[in-house]
């Protein structure tokens, strides 16, 4: 049977009418959330270190040069730590309990350019590069892929480099969220790296103490604990009204951050 129209199933006769197959649109896809952060191990400690390399290897404590004088470690080597001994300390207590460790008041305009540099190197391969402090900084890869290809070797290859270029060593996350991926971070140091499956960001929270969920200080864990909770997930699951009395309108920020959302 002849179709209908004159469009007919081979190709166009004279007097027919060809018609061209409906384009089929081309399905729009939004980009997959994905950050990465960089963290630079015990950074002071390290610039110290690169300026004096006799420092290498024993407990460092920058904050200042005389330990009985008024003050506070401002960073203390991995050394140190294990001590004890740590940022925020007066320098007296950190005497006590680390007295073979070397004090240094430290240079702040040396570790500004230092930071600088690694701020730079992070710039000229990543369109958005956002520093969080001195020494952390949140990359935004979403939607780089087509541009910078996979996200775990380009952390990678970023980590290589800044050690190459710097002298300095960074631990790494990265996630779905910049909080996942800051915490991904604090995870695996020093010089390590960590990367959260995609939609697995509020997973790998549940399990972890309260405290390594940022914003969640010493007076906030306390209030958390009355309230029973004890770990990430515990937090995540409580009920929003809850935490708005307990804590205000942070209890609910704290909430959506322990699952798996942005700071």
């Amino acid at each position: 049977m002849s179709a209908p129209f004159g469009i007919h199933s081979g190709g166009p006769r004279d007097g027919a009418l060809a018609v061209s197959p409906t384009p089929i649109p081309t399905p729009i896809t939004t980009p997959i959330p994905t950050f990465a952060h960089f963290d630079l191990d015990q950074f002071f400690v390290s610039v110290e270190r690169l300026l004096d390399p006799s420092l290498r290897g024993k407990p460092l404590i920058v904050g200042g040069a005389d330990p009985r004088s008024r003050g506070a470690v401002a960073c203390a080597s991995y050394e140190a730590r294990k001590f004890g001994v740590h940022a925020g300390m007066a320098l007296r207590r950190a005497l006590a309990l680390c007295p073979q460790a070397t004090f240094v008041s430290g240079s702040f305009s040396n570790y500004l350019a230092r930071s600088r540099q690694v701020l730079d190197l992070l710039e000229a391969r990543v369109p958005r590069v956002v520093p969080r402090s001195i020494d952390e900084f949140d990359l935004e890869l979403t939607g780089c892929e087509r541009l910078l290809g996979d996200p775990r070797p380009l952390v990678e290859s970023l980590r290589r480099e800044i050690q190459v270029r710097t002298g300095l060593t960074c631990s790494a996350g990265l996630a779905g969220s910049p909080l996942c991926a800051k915490v991904a971070a604090g995870r695996n140091k020093p010089d390590g790296f960590l990367a959260i499956p995609r939609g697995g960001e509020a997973e790998f929270l549940a399990p972890l103490p309260l405290r390594d969920l940022p914003g969640v200080g010493p007076r906030t864990e306390e209030r958390l604990r009355e309230l029973g909770l004890s770990t990430v997930g515990e937090l995540a699951q409580i009920d929003e009204e809850v935490l708005l009395a307990a804590l205000g309108a942070r209890g609910a920020q704290l909430g959506e951050r322990a699952r798996g959302g942005r700071p």
